[in-house]
C-alpha cells in the first residue's frame, strides 16, 4: 500500500507530482511510474478552441487540467470517423491539431470527475 500526503495543501493552482517506483534491491531494470495531480481548492475549467484553416488549437485557460479522450475525426457525418489520440492539456497551456476543412473532431472532455462531450466543426 501506498500513501502519499501534500505536505503543504492544496493551492489554487493545480500541482502535478511523477511517482515512481522502483524494486527494494533497486536492481530491477523495470520501473512503474505514475503521474499525481493535486486539484487546487476551487477547480476551475475553461477550455476554449480556435479553428484556423485545417487546425483546431486547444486551450486551457482554467486552473485545472483537461484530458480529452476518446476522439474521433470525422470527414462526412458520423459515417466516415476515425480515432484520433487523447490529449492532456494543463492549465495554461495550448495543443494543436490538424483537421481538414469540413471535418469535425469529437471528443469527451474529463476535468476531475466531470464529463462533457465536446464537438467542433
Amino acid at each position: 500500500a501506498v500513501q502519499l500526503k501534500l505536505a503543504s495543501g492544496l493551492s489554487q493552482k493545480e500541482r502535478v507530482y511523477r511517482v515512481q517506483f522502483i524494486s527494494p534491491d533497486g536492481k530491477s531494470s523495470e520501473k512503474l511510474s505514475l503521474l499525481v495531480f493535486a486539484r487546487p481548492v476551487n477547480p476551475r475549467v475553461k477550455l476554449s478552441w480556435e479553428r484556423s484553416g485545417d487546425a483546431i488549437l486547444f486551450r486551457n485557460e482554467g486552473n485545472t487540467n483537461v484530458h480529452l479522450a476518446h476522439g474521433k475525426l470525422c470527414k462526412s457525418g458520423r459515417a466516415a470517423c476515425a480515432g484520433v489520440r487523447d490529449r492532456l492539456i494543463y492549465p495554461g497551456t495550448e495543443t494543436k491539431m490538424q483537421v481538414p476543412q469540413g471535418a469535425t473532431v469529437e471528443f469527451v472532455q474529463r476535468a476531475g470527475s466531470d464529463f462533457k462531450l465536446i464537438r467542433v466543426s
